[in-house]
């Protein structure tokens, strides 16, 4: 989520105002990839490869040791949007033609419009190979690793781990962090060893990184990819790193904050199959550590690090009401009712875990204690951030009685600040509904519509243009062609207006989508998420428009990067040519190689969802360090 900030209306001062701060202290854009996450982030101007250097905060934020974002900065809708949307948006099912997306353990790309074993053995693969070898330029290597990784094939001249291996003890630092993160991401033979040597620093690491110890960054890196390895693999691999993950994590003598977050991250996604007894036996060990790590006191400093459990556990034991729910539902309630006297980061933490885990009020009334507690911590709540997720969390657990509630507080909110997040939890809570078989919600589509008409606030109208989108209400599709006619200059809202028509699938409103992509040539937010909106239609008529922006001369490094991101989203095999002979023409700048090189790789992805989305999915960010977000630098950044 990265792009410069649109000019906003006089109501959205707080953004303004942030618009100005960036202008003073923004650094130079750079080439190293990233993507959109939100409306105060800078253009996305990384390729995708290891960070080596944070380019999107004011100074005053910390990019060493950690801290919580700017709450300033970092308390907008689109934030949690952005992080969360690939589940809602699930855009290459739409592209490749799948209902449903696979098992993260086992998915692969399908068949339709997917890129065939041809195209990748044939034409891809030796092409990123062929431009790998031409230079050493930081961006291309980083660009190329990346993209083989994603592919994740094994090929007679295109070896993608013995690239990855050569570069793990390049001088760049992006290099190496790079190479390490695509060794997970490949998931091919070999790789599963020498992740585990770098991330724990042992003789072989060192060997392999040829250094006399591994950096912790470059730790922190090869942590992810060992999860991400061990969340796709069989049960064996799973216990295999979730052993030395756990080991790592009990050691005192570790107090890295990358490290350790990147250790509660890892074991967080694993995915135990708890069907089985040994499944069932590692998701009971793996609850047990992350819980102790989270009662330990550690001290304020580490109070970052210990809000990432909450989340984490919520991942692990999803929505249900066993032992373990009820256990951690009683704990996290009697902490926000304030035994805990940690900071806000921790409250934000654990708002959002109990969105993940409680049951609808009307499920019983144990359950409608969740509820009672996040509609009483929003009305009175000490933190501003952690009541906007009680909005949130409200709508993920859905039930006839927060859909009441909901409506309410979204009736009498302040326009400003809570009334764009209780229209996202009312989409959230509609789209829920259906996704369950319960149909379209009229009375929120109406209800999003009038705020549409009424509400004169450019941030609230993009959220409930999302919102609007998520109900799939289809007489909502005119009012947000009228507002996009209207208001097609104001970058960040007319995109959110084209993702809203996209997901109602306004057949009308495609023409105004194209319209409106055609014309950002210096609006790259706009450009990205009406290229994200057209591939929902599934038809393919992104890809003209994107290899026609990147084949521009004189493409500027926001445009280039938002072509590329959205390239990622589109996944479609005719955009692979065309971006070959981007890659590798004669004329081609360096850096449009690398960002035409990001693009092949979003195209060419084994995997229907992001490889970083099990990470980003209800994240609490403002709980930040480098390695894992500070929008420029860290995993959830990386295209």
């Amino acid at each position: 989520m990265n792009l410069p900030v649109v000019v906003p209306r006089p109501a959205l001062t707080f953004v303004a105002t942030l618009v100005a701060l960036f202008a003073c202290f923004a650094s130079p854009l750079r080439a190293h990839g990233g993507q959109y996450r939100g409306p105060t982030m800078p253009v996305p101007t990384r390729v995708p490869g290891g960070p080596i250097s944070p380019g999107g905060l004011p100074p005053n934020v910390p990019t060493t040791g950690g801290g919580t974002l700017p709450s300033s900065g970092f308390t907008s809708w689109a934030f949690w949007w952005e992080f969360n949307k690939d589940r809602y948006l699930r855009l290459k099912e739409v592209v490749r033609g799948e209902e449903e997306t696979p098992d993260p353990g086992t998915q692969s790309a399908p068949a339709g419009k997917a890129p065939t074993p041809a195209d990748l053995d044939d034409d891809v693969l030796p092409a990123l190979k062929r431009l790998l070898e031409s230079t050493d330029n930081r961006d291309v290597a980083t660009s190329v690793l990346i993209a083989m990784a994603k592919i994740g094939r094994e090929h007679p001249d295109v070896d993608t781990i013995k690239e990855c291996l050569q570069r793990l003890p390049r001088d760049n630092q992006e290099v190496r962090e790079s190479a390490a993160l695509a060794l997970g991401i490949a998931d091919l033979p070999g790789c599963l060893e020498p992740l585990i040597a770098v991330a724990t620093d042992s003789r072989d690491g060192r060997r392999l990184v040829d250094r006399n110890s591994v950096d912790e960054r470059q730790r922190a890196f090869a942590i992810y990819s060992l999860a991400f390895l061990g969340r796709r693999g069989d049960a064996e691999r799973r216990q295999q790193v979730h052993d030395v993950l756990a080991a790592m994590l009990a050691d005192s003598e570790l107090d890295h904050r990358d490290v350790r977050i990147a250790l509660i991250q890892g074991l967080s996604v694993l995915q135990p199959d708890a069907t089985n007894a040994a499944g069932k036996r590692m998701l009971w060990q793996t609850i047990a550590e992350l819980d102790g790590f989270y009662d330990r006191d550690l001290g304020n400093g580490e109070h970052i690090v210990q809000a990432h459990v909450p989340p984490g556990l919520a991942k692990l034991v999803g929505r249900g009401d066993t032992a373990d729910h009820r256990r951690l539902r009683a704990k996290w309630i009697e902490a926000l009712e304030g035994r805990d006297r940690r900071t806000p980061v921790i409250a934000q933490s654990l708002v959002l875990a109990l969105g993940e885990i409680g049951l609808p009020p009307e499920a019983g009334e144990s359950h409608m204690e969740v509820t009672a507690e996040l509609r009483r911590y929003y009305q009175d709540g000490r933190d501003q951030q952690a009541r906007h997720f009680c909005l949130i969390a409200l709508g993920r657990i859905g039930g006839e009685s927060n859909r009441q509630w909901l409506l309410d507080t979204h009736r009498k909110a302040r326009k400003a600040t809570e009334k764009p997040w209780a229209a996202l939890a009312l989409g959230v809570l509609a789209r829920e509904a259906t996704d369950r078989g319960q149909g379209v919600d009229k009375l929120i589509g109406e209800t999003l519509i009038h705020g549409l008409g009424n509400v004169e606030n450019d941030d609230y109208r993009s959220a409930a243009a999302v919102a609007l989108g998520l109900t799939g209400f289809v007489p909502g599709e005119l009012p947000l062609r009228r507002l996009l006619s209207r208001y097609e200059s104001r970058e960040d809202f007319a995109g959110y207006l084209c993702l809203g028509l996209a997901m109602l699938r306004s057949d009308s409103g495609r023409d105004d989508i194209i319209r409106a992509m055609r014309n950002s040539k210096r609006q790259p937010r706009l450009m990205q998420q009406a290229a994200t909106a057209l591939a929902l239609y599934g038809d393919g008529a992104a890809i003209d428009e994107l290899v026609r922006v990147m084949q521009e001369p004189n493409s500027n490094l926001a445009k280039l990067a938002a072509t590329s991101t959205a390239f990622r989203f589109v996944g479609d095999r005719t955009a692979i040519r065309p971006l070959i002979q981007q890659m590798l023409g004669r004329d081609t700048t360096t850096l449009t190689r690398a960002f035409a090189a990001a693009a092949l790789g979003g195209v060419c992805d084994k995997d229907l969802m992001p490889w970083n989305e099990p990470f980003a999915a209800n994240s609490n960010y403002l709980a930040h360090v480098p390695t894992l977000t500070d929008g420029m630098t860290g995993i959830l950044d990386i295209l």
